[in-house]
């Protein structure tokens, strides 16, 4: 038998077989083998690890002739030549095995084991993948044992119908060395004997029943044609066991209907319906429709119409295809024109259309598509080479706004080439991408072409990668250019015992890390030197608990998630114990919050689709907001605190034509879609703003408004280059910007002529600004965390400095600052957390001398209700009081109700009225009851759109039509 010993791939990467040793030998003789790879290698080349597996067969001795083998050795069977499968004729428990181990030529010794179990008919009944460990470390397993519905006791031709079918599959994670601790998932299912699935329970607890439709029919499905039972009729999902939350049973229940086959076929059955029920309570209903034509091959049996059906409201799909020719691609194409008609569309009158229209072209030949268009005329067109691959994208072809991309690819013919493939974005800036033999990611190059380095036609690295003999990253550097200069920033990366990536070393040296571990189902993250956070996981893939372990080893907080049978979160605890619990609709979307004060905020959602779009947000009844959705999910209309706005939208678009303010004030938008979502004019009663874009990416480069022009320029990375703004022909306003590829800022000249120039460490930090004879300086400690902020001013003529230090505690929150102000003046700041990260102390001090002590207390649902201060910085109110304490009352909306302000020589009780019953957050009146120090009472007046009109200075504020402040009168 003849054997490849080496192949050359396209990417010049190589693969090697060997296969010397004992070979597989034939049932009841040994004179006849079947040679048997020993070794696998495959080279990237390019500097890159050979990847090499080495493969061991029977009992992993290569010494023992008398090995099981797939096929049948050291059976009770001897080998026939008959054209079947040999081994499915012995009857004992017959198994035999492979090891396949991923090799580390420097050390000798596999790292990666895998081990599989195969039984008498070649089915896997288990697997096992060890990770050799790193010393000290104990290696990991992690076994799938699967179970079959065999009977061991008799021949294939009696076993069951479904016997290759798994009945568990149990993982098991777990050390090599100890069988405990150990953490297992388990997934059961049952079959019917045509191999359908009935019950799978799985790991989580949830169950999912299946019923299927007779072969010979019954109501809601004709006789199958062929008479096989594998028509769906329900499927109902159970959920787990939960003693939190309401999570439903969700039953999808299916009808059929049979269409006629093409001359001279059977007869073929197509669901029809699809019914969504919530404890047996309809939510959803589904149609579908396939054109009938059976002398039309090309037509016969494409889908016609799709419906959907929610609380009555019926949106609809309509399909159309025809067989036409493009004539970019110059052959045959497949068009769909897909119409989307809303649940509110007038079929009748055009003016009443809700409908989006898209037209799609799919080549005959390959199937790949060629053109999309949608009903705003914008058009996606693909081109291809002979492989398939992409070759060009060009977004509105044949109009001024025509924007292409271009990809080409290069293989290897040999040896010394490298595979690449290049990309040229719209504005001719070529990117090529270097492949090794295993098509990883080696380097990037980038077209120089805002002449950073000199020369726009100058090719430079932006990103280089290495590898592992394991094929994992061990290494990744992104090259930012700062001007001429390549800064390189490298990332390392670190895996543990079970393949995962454990840590990354940032280019500043610090280490963060991520330990996951599938025994105890727990992932740890913490940045190396500061403290931990312990994330819990259940079975459902999400947090159960986040607990903090300080520097000591201790626990901080632990923040706890409870979850309904279908892993809906159902109720949170923090770690101060402020509980919240949610509930939600069929369709997942969160109906209710109870918050910790038991207020309750209910959320109400459109009634013609599943989509999370909210018409209505309440708090204990009292309505905030609400809002209306078209057929298309565009928002019609925007009701907040009772005012009410208008959007209306031409056919087919998704930003607004025309919205109508709650004052009746219209603003007026005109696009042009084929450069985006943004508007190329908008009228507003007092001025027309119009906007110009780049016709290939469509940045803004000017816009016009009111005598005022603002032009913009970029550089290819898609930075700001330069703004200039004139106002009514006046002398221009200029401003420049300076960046690196990676967008760090190197220069900012402002208005007046003034340079700013940034400087950045080797690892791209901050280091210095500078801006004439002021000058900041930066520092960081071994963690990366900004410890010093040093600011020097010549611009008097002499220097002044003014310096200030940070401390950080074990959870990289700011816990102490340091003023150093000069001549011997040095005040500190300092700062405590309580276990949510909410401030509880801040304390001010000039060397022992107290200047401020803040004190901060916090309701259930994180809102300050107590301040307490004293020192002689303590803080002034509006009306010249010392604070020495506040208390504050809120509502249900976290409106400020009441506010106690404490002072020498009394206190100040205020209280807020929010009158207006439209809109219960709307401030209408403030009283104080401090007489003469403090105003009796304020009163608060707005205009129908919702602005201000008269504050508590009893000043005038006029806005104009789009809601911004145009004037203010005392």
């Amino acid at each position: 038998m003849l054997m490849s010993e080496a192949i050359c791939t396209p990417l010049i990467g190589t693969l090697r077989n060997t296969s010397p040793g004992v070979p597989h030998y034939f049932p009841g003789t040994t004179d006849r083998t079947l040679p048997r790879v020993a070794s696998h290698t495959r080279d990237p080349g390019f500097g890159q690890p050979a990847i090499e597996t080495r493969y061991t067969y029977g009992s992993n001795d290569s010494n023992n002739a008398n090995d099981h083998n797939f096929l049948g050795y050291g059976s009770d069977i001897a080998w026939s030549d008959d054209g079947l499968d040999n081994l499915y004729k012995v009857s004992s428990n017959y198994e035999y095995e492979t090891q396949e181990h991923l090799w580390d030529v420097s050390s000798n010794r596999a790292l990666r084991t895998t081990r599989r179990v195969f039984n008498r008919f070649h089915l896997i009944v288990r697997e096992e993948v060890t990770h050799k460990a790193l010393d000290q470390v104990d290696d990991t397993l992690l076994v799938t044992e699967t179970e079959y519905y065999i009977n061991p006791s008799v021949e294939f031709k009696d076993q069951p119908n479904y016997f290759q079918l798994p009945k568990t599959v149990t993982q098991t994670w777990r050390k090599a060395s100890s069988t405990q601790p150990r953490h297992s998932e388990v997934v059961s299912t049952t079959y019917d004997n045509f191999g359908n699935v009935l019950i799978q329970t799985n790991a989580n607890g949830v169950t999912e029943t299946y019923t299927w439709y007779d072969k010979n029919g019954e109501e809601g499905c004709p006789a199958d044609p062929q008479q096989f039972v594998r028509n769906l009729k329900g499927k109902t999902v159970t959920p787990g066991p939960s003693v939190f939350g309401k999570a439903p049973t969700l039953q999808t229940r299916y009808r059929y209907r049979q269409y006629e086959g093409l001359a001279g076929n059977d007869p073929w059955l197509a669901i029809s319906d699809e019914t969504l029920c919530k404890d047996e309570l309809v939510q959803q209903n589904s149609t579908v429709s396939y054109i009938e034509i059976p002398d039309n091959p090309f037509l016969h049996g494409r889908k016609l119409r799709d419906t959907l059906t929610l609380n009555g409201n019926t949106t609809t799909t309509d399909y159309e295809y025809g067989e036409t020719k493009n004539a970019r691609a110059g052959e045959l194409v497949l068009q769909t024109i897909t119409t989307l008609m809303g649940y509110d569309d007038v079929p009748g009158d055009p003016g009443q259309w809700v409908r989006k229209t898209v037209t799609l072209e799919h080549s005959l030949l390959s199937g790949e598509p060629l053109l999309t268009r949608d009903d705003n005329d914008v058009e996606i067109a693909y081109e291809y080479d002979l492989l398939g691959r992409v070759t060009k994208e060009t977004v509105a072809p044949g109009t001024d706004a025509v924007a292409s991309r271009t990809y080409s690819y290069r293989l290897c013919s040999t040896t010394g080439q490298q595979a690449s493939q290049s990309a040229v974005n719209v504005k001719g800036v070529e990117t090529i991408t270097w492949l090794d033999g295993h098509h990883r990611v080696l380097s990037e190059t980038r077209q120089d072409a805002d002449a950073l380095g000199g020369n726009p036609y100058a090719v430079r690295e932006i990103y280089r990668a290495s590898y592992n003999h394991l094929e994992q990253k061990i290494s990744e550097t992104v090259i930012d250019w700062e001007r001429e200069k390549d800064v390189r920033l490298t990332s390392l990366f670190k895996y543990d015992v079970w393949g995962e990536q454990r840590s990354m070393i940032r280019p500043d040296g610090v280490e963060e890390h991520e330990i996951t571990d599938p025994i105890n189902r727990t992932t740890t993250t913490w940045v190396e030197g500061l403290g931990k956070t312990i994330t819990l996981n259940n079975l459902f893939d999400k947090p159960v608990s986040v607990r903090r372990i300080g520097l000591g080893g201790g626990q901080l907080s632990e923040h706890i998630y409870r979850y309904d049978g279908l892993g809906r979160t159902a109720e949170e605890v923090d770690a101060v114990g402020s509980w919240t619990r949610y509930e939600y609709d069929a369709f997942d979307r969160m109906t209710k919050t109870i918050m910790p004060d038991s207020s309750e905020v209910v959320r109400e959602y459109v009634a013609h689709n599943r989509e999370n779009l909210p018409v209505k947000i309440s708090v204990n009844g009292r309505v905030l907001g609400e809002q209306a959705f078209d057929g298309l999910d565009r928002m019609t209309v925007s009701i907040t605190g009772g005012r009410k706005s208008i959007y209306t939208f031409t056919a087919g678009q998704r930003q607004p034509q025309r919205v109508t303010r709650p004052s009746g004030n219209q603003i007026e938008y005109v696009y042009r879609p084929e450069l985006g979502d943004e508007p190329a004019q908008r009228i507003a009663a007092e001025s027309t703003a119009n906007y110009e874009y780049d016709l290939q990416n469509a940045r803004l480069l000017r816009t016009v408004e009111l005598g005022t022009t603002l032009e913009r320029s970029y550089f290819s990375s898609g930075e700001l280059k330069s703004e200039h703004i004139n106002h009514g022909g006046k002398e221009a306003y200029v401003m420049g910007y300076e960046y690196s590829l990676q967008a760090r800022l190197l220069s900012y000249t402002d208005v007046l002529g003034q340079t700013q120039t940034y400087e950045y460490d080797s690892y791209t930090r901050l280091k210095s600004t500078r801006m004439g004879g002021l000058c900041s300086n930066f520092r960081y400690d071994a963690l990366g965390q900004l410890i010093s902020l040093e600011t020097l001013d010549e611009t008097a003529g002499y220097l002044q400095r003014l310096c200030i230090d940070l401390e950080y505690d074990e959870f990289g929150r700011e816990c102490k600052r340091t003023f150093d102000l000069g001549a011997g003046l040095v005040q500190t700041l300092e700062q405590t957390y309580d276990e949510v990260d909410r401030l509880t102390r801040r304390t001010l001090k000039a060397g022992s001398e107290l200047l401020r002590d803040e004190l901060y207390y916090y309701d259930s649902r994180s809102r300050l209700y107590d301040y307490k201060c004293s020192g002689s910085q303590a803080p002034v109110d509006p009306y010249g009081k010392i604070i020495n304490r506040q208390i504050f009352i809120f509502d249900a909306t976290d409106n400020i109700t009441f506010v106690e302000t404490a002072f020498e020589g009394g206190s100040n009780a205020s209280f807020y009225e929010y009158t207006n019953p439209s809109d219960p957050c709307q401030l209408t009146a403030l009283t104080n009851d401090f007489q003469p120090d403090y105003p009796a009472r304020l009163e608060f007046s707005y205009d129908a759109d919702g602005n201000m009109v008269h504050d508590e200075a009893g000043r005038t504020l006029v806005y104009d039509s789009l809601g911004r402040l145009s004037s203010v009168s005392v």
